[in-house]
C-alpha cells in the first residue's frame, strides 16, 4: 500500500554536516561585523543556545541580520565541496524512498546550495526544496507545503536539529522529530518538547519507516 506520509527535512545540521562550515563562515565574517571569534572549544557550549540567544550574544542588530545571512549563504556556497552528509543519512533517505514515503526539504539555506549538495552526494530523491529567507519563517513555509502538496498536516513530520524546527512544526500541528546530531544539544531540544527526540540516524530510520506515530498524532 502506498505510503502517504510526507517527511519534511531541515537541511543544515540534519542532512548536511554543516557545523564546521558554519563556524568558518562566522569567523570569516567576524571582522566585518565585529563579532567575537568563535573558538572550536566552545561549540559544545553554543549548542545549548537557541538561535535567538546566539543572535543576541553576537550583538548583530535586526537591520544587520538579513545582510549577514545573505553573505553567510554565499560563503556556504564556496565551501559546498567540503560539506559531507551526516553519517547514515544517505542510507536513511534511500530506505524512505524505497518505502514510498514522500520527502521534502525546508531550509534557511539557498536552493542552489542544497541542490548542488544533493546532486554531489546522489541524494536527489526529494520532491521539493523549499527555502525560507527568514530564520523564523518555517511555519509559514509548512503552510505553503500543505497547499502545494495537498497533504494534510496530520500526515506530515518535520525533522530538524534546532528548537526553531520544533516550534515551527508545533505552530501548525505537524509532528516534530528533533535529531541530536546538529546545531542544538539534546538538552535544549528537549525543552521545546518535540514529539520525538532521536539520537541516531538508525533510530530515525526505524521511527519513520516502522512507527505509525511518526507521521500522525
Amino acid at each position: 500500500m502506498e505510503n502517504k506520509q510526507l517527511y519534511v527535512f531541515d537541511f543544515d545540521g540534519t542532512i548536511a554536516d554543516s557545523v564546521p562550515a558554519a563556524l568558518r563562515i562566522i569567523n570569516d565574517l567576524g571582522a566585518e561585523y565585529r563579532l567575537p571569534k568563535v573558538d572550536p572549544q566552545i561549540i559544545a557550549e553554543l549548542k545549548h543556545k537557541s538561535i535567538k540567544e546566539l543572535l543576541h550574544m553576537s550583538g548583530l542588530t535586526w537591520v544587520q541580520i538579513p545582510g549577514f545571512l545573505r553573505k553567510a549563504r554565499l560563503g556556504f556556497r564556496k565551501m559546498i565541496d567540503d560539506v559531507k552528509p551526516i553519517e547514515g543519512m544517505p542510507a536513511l533517505i534511500h530506505h524512505l524512498v524505497e518505502s514510498n514515503a514522500r520527502l521534502g526539504i525546508l531550509t534557511s539555506n539557498r536552493e542552489d546550495n542544497v541542490r548542488d549538495f544533493l546532486q554531489k552526494h546522489d541524494l536527489e530523491q526529494f520532491d521539493f526544496v523549499e527555502c525560507s529567507t527568514s530564520l523564523f519563517g518555517k511555519a509559514n513555509k509548512l503552510r505553503r507545503i500543505k497547499r502545494m502538496t495537498g497533504i494534510p498536516f496530520q500526515s506530515m513530520a518535520m525533522i530538524g536539529d534546532e528548537v526553531r524546527d520544533v516550534e515551527a512544526a508545533k505552530k501548525v500541528g505537524v509532528t516534530s522529530v528533533a535529531v541530536t546530531w546538529g546545531f542544538n544539544s539534546p538538552e535544549l531540544l528537549q525543552t521545546s518538547h518535540p514529539d520525538h527526540l532521536v539520537s541516531s540516524t538508525e533510530g530515525l530510520d526505524h521511527l519513520l519507516r516502522f512507527s505509525s506515530s511518526a507521521g500522525a498524532r
